[in-house]
């Protein structure tokens, strides 16, 4: 399929009814080294850069299938790869790490690249398993409760609320590099708690969709958000993105049977199956029933190509949807709609 064309370049960043952005889950393919599977993903932000797509996450995973497990290592070649792309992790898990590095790291990130970089927080574990969890905190068991995760969150907010002052003549500690503007600091999750943490420190939200019970739950859990948010200097208005997961080709037979069988190997039933003009439609009526502007987008895809190509369709899917009379309202629909999707 041919690329799109310059005219389809701008379309999914300058819409205002809906912007795509991409979360990479970093997974190495069976047969694949990870030199190979970290090349594929440096290609695919150059590619997604010249798409349109407004951000580039990376997921940080530490299991056997990841072809790395420290964003932070990979974010500045994405960034000096790329030209418009935000680049960021989605997420940092948190727990495991000293609240001070990670926003010393992230500084130095972004006196790197200023305005370009995005620090998406989540606790995990995920899928890591319990032994791989102990032994990124040494043992130090304590470390992994959620009452931990809320405190080392709070003294991340506060170092990076504290990262524009001009030095540490006070006494306190304060993360260098001392006066770059920080970063967005973006909660990530799937459940009430990530959301409230979100909502009770003024960060925006990105809600995941992925897991069993996502759409069900979320509406309710986006409008929770909303109505317990706590402004903040750098985000007065709540600002939600939710991030499903997306199997789109030639057809929608094709997207079916792809699907299928990702599926038969293990992986859960990917959000949003169809051609692109079906991807495209689903994903409008998502940010309308969501009440958001910006959907991420990640694939269970592996192949290099294939991903390629998939990223391709979405964005030749919305062009084709971009002179749709219905504007974006910004409001959520109701939840009985969801039912019809």
């Amino acid at each position: 399929m041919a690329r799109p064309t310059a005219s389809k370049r701008s379309v999914i960043r300058e819409n205002p009814r809906l912007v795509l952005s991409v979360l990479d889950l970093c997974k190495r393919a069976a047969g694949t080294s990870a030199r190979e599977s970290l090349r594929d993903t440096l290609s695919l932000a150059r590619l997604v850069d010249t798409l349109g797509y407004k951000r580039f996450w990376i997921a940080e995973h530490h299991t056997d299938d990841a072809a790395q497990s420290c964003p932070e290592v990979l974010l500045p070649m994405l960034a000096s790869q790329t030209k418009s792309l935000r680049i960021g992790a989605g997420g940092i898990l948190l727990q495991y790490y000293s609240p001070l590095k990670v926003a010393e790291l992230f500084l130095a990130l972004e006196a790197l690249f200023p305005g370009r970089m995005d620090l998406g927080i989540c606790r995990g574990p995920g899928v890591t398993s319990p032994k791989v969890a102990a032994a990124l905190v040494s043992g130090h068991d304590d470390e992994l409760s959620g009452e931990n995760f809320e405190q080392k969150l709070g003294e991340l907010v506060e170092l990076l609320r504290q990262a524009r002052l001009g030095s540490a003549a006070d006494g306190n500690v304060r993360a260098s590099p001392f006066g770059v503007a920080p970063p967005p600091l973006w909660m990530l999750g799937s459940g009430p708690s990530s959301l409230r943490l979100a909502a009770s420190h003024g960060t925006p939200y990105a809600y995941s969709l992925f897991f069993g019970g996502g759409l069900l739950y979320g509406l309710e859990f986006m409008a929770d958000y909303r109505r317990t948010y706590a402004a903040s200097l750098d985000h007065p208005h709540a600002q939600g993105a939710i991030a499903v997961t997306v199997v789109c080709a030639d057809t929608d037979a094709d997207a079916l049977r792809w699907d299928a069988e990702l599926v038969e190997q293990g992986c859960y039933k990917s959000n949003i199956v169809g051609a692109p003009d079906t991807c495209a439609r689903t994903l409008k009526s998502f940010s309308e029933l969501f009440g958001v502007d910006e959907i991420f987008v990640a694939t269970f895809v592996q192949n290099p190509r294939a991903r390629h190509d998939l990223y391709r369709h979405l964005a030749e899917g919305l062009h084709a949807q971009a002179c749709s009379p219905q504007p974006f309202s910004g409001k959520p629909k109701d939840a009985a709609s969801i039912r019809r999707l």
